[in-house]
């Protein structure tokens, strides 16, 4: 699989660290609006699990740094801190990150 394989609506990858993130939001491009939407969707996502990795490794500095970014305006270099801290890679998750998960995580 490509390095920048594009992610589908609901996948679920893992963290670098190996902890699974909640599934990947609804991707919807058939209008201006629905595209806006979708991007809106995908950075609240990433800020919200970028907080959650800092959360479960105990990491207080990232954890600070997390809480000043602001998923209505995220700049490219705040894309590739939270890409970086949650999969280890500026450019975002890799095949690494793309495990299918245990069926027992659903029952």
């Amino acid at each position: 699989m490509a390095r920048n394989a594009m992610i589908g609506s609901g996948e679920r990858l893992r963290s670098k660290t190996r902890r699974w993130l909640s599934p990947f939001p609804t991707i919807n491009t058939h209008t201006e609006r629905s595209t806006r939407a979708t991007l809106a969707r995908v950075a609240t996502w990433l800020v919200e699990e970028a907080r959650a990795e800092a959360r479960a490794t105990r990491d207080d500095w990232a954890a600070t740094l997390l809480r000043g970014c602001n998923p209505r305006n995220l700049s490219q270099s705040d894309m590739d801190t939270l890409n970086h801290f949650l999969f280890g890679d500026v450019d975002g998750p890799g095949p690494e990150h793309r495990e299918a998960p245990h069926p027992s995580l659903f029952e």
